[in-house]
């Protein structure tokens, strides 16, 4: 349990996803607008591309999906058992059908192309 007396959240006493989530749900709850602009400054350097799709849809911050689906199938390695239970069927064939097709073009797409490839596929 994080003891909240002892944090400076302004001055980054927080390092953790886990930490800055709990700033992030509670800042949105109480309507703290600069905390969660800062929750959500710290988390898009921290959080991993799956804790950005699944904190991004629970908490209406939808330019991390597409940016987070673009780092998903730019990489060389699949999804992990792991990554894929906490996404849900839905987004691993999604995500799979996603990486064929820009693996499918056998040249490289521009990013643009695939975020917009992306934003089609989201709707």
């Amino acid at each position: 349990m994080i003891n909240w007396c002892c944090r400076n959240v302004n001055d980054g006493d927080l390092s953790t996803t886990e930490e800055w989530t709990s700033v992030l749900a509670l800042a949105t709850k109480w309507e703290f607008t600069d905390y969660r602009l800062l929750a959500i400054s710290r988390l898009a350097q921290l959080a991993s591309p799956v804790d950005r799709i699944l904190l991004g849809r629970s908490y209406d911050i939808a330019e991390w999906i597409t940016t987070a689906y673009l780092e998903l199938c730019k990489r060389d390695d699949a999804l992990t058992y792991e990554e894929g239970q906490r996404l849900g069927m839905h987004d691993v064939i999604l995500l799979s059908d996603i990486r064929q097709g820009i693996r499918g073009n056998r040249v490289t797409m521009p990013d643009k192309n695939v975020s917009i490839l992306i934003d089609k596929r989201l709707v």
